[in-house]
């Protein structure tokens, strides 16, 4: 690899490794011509079959060379913020607690059902089973450790939705927040939110930040209830070098 090209991408493991295919990122999302030709000069001779690039919106000349370079729009990326200064917690709910143990089957079933409207479904891609596994794969080691805390719906003896919750020096990140189809539209969002906003202020937490898609418009609207702000919009694009491999 010459010195532009290792700049400017690199290999992912995990996705490499999960997905069963070579897959790099681009390292920095402003790109001049020449490191782009040399990016993708590296993917080529390191067998590279997807290539993603994640750019900030205001940067118009990044996304038009991306473009330009046959990379596919795949994904809005919004960031959400909360500042936690002189924020009050919330009352808890009986119907909010700690993830278990033999939750886990159900909240891998609440992540197969959910984010379809995310990159790698958006793709085309990548194979609809590996999509679903890659959430509830998600999940799964989030209540096994990956998280800080997990926190679920349960109203009844059934379990309604989960929101996971990370600590990052001193602030807090939500990772996955999932509702199943059958609880949506009854404050179950909210509830865990809230719960969670509980949380990382007992945990000293200066802000709360969160990820979501600009085609969720059900996800943006529950953070700005419940005090968030964007902080930032980023555009997804993939660039495939070899197509998938058919599968059977």
């Amino acid at each position: 690899m010459d010195s532009t090209a290792r700049e400017t991408c690199r290999l992912l493991d995990w996705d490499t490794q999960f997905f069963g295919i070579r897959i790099a990122q681009v390292a920095t999302p402003i790109l001049t011509q020449d490191a782009a030709q040399a990016a993708l000069e590296w993917c080529r001779g390191e067998k590279i079959s997807c290539l993603y690039n994640l750019i900030p919106c205001g940067e118009v000349q990044a996304i038009h060379l991306a473009e330009r370079f046959d990379f596919h729009l795949v994904d809005v990326r919004l960031t959400f913020e909360l500042s936690m200064k002189g924020k009050p917690g919330h009352q808890g709910s009986s119907q909010i607690r700690p993830a278990q143990e033999n939750d886990i089957p159900t909240l891998r079933e609440i992540a197969r059902l959910g984010y379809r409207n995310t990159r790698f479904y958006n793709d085309g891609n990548f194979p609809v089973h590996l999509c679903e596994d890659l959430y509830m794969t998600w999940i799964d080691k989030s209540c096994r450790g990956y998280a800080d805390m997990v926190w679920v719906a349960s109203p009844g003896n059934e379990l309604g939705g989960f929101i996971t919750c990370h600590l990052k020096n001193g602030a807090g990140q939500i990772g996955l927040l999932g509702i199943h189809p059958g609880y949506h539209r009854r404050g179950w969002g909210d509830k865990l939110v809230k719960s969670a906003m509980t949380w990382f202020g007992e945990h000293d937490c200066t802000s709360i930040k969160v990820v979501t898609q600009g085609n969720n418009h059900a996800a943006q609207k529950l953070y700005e209830q419940c005090g968030f702000h964007l902080a930032s919009v980023e555009l997804w694009y993939h660039h495939w070098l070899n197509s998938y491999p058919k599968e059977g």
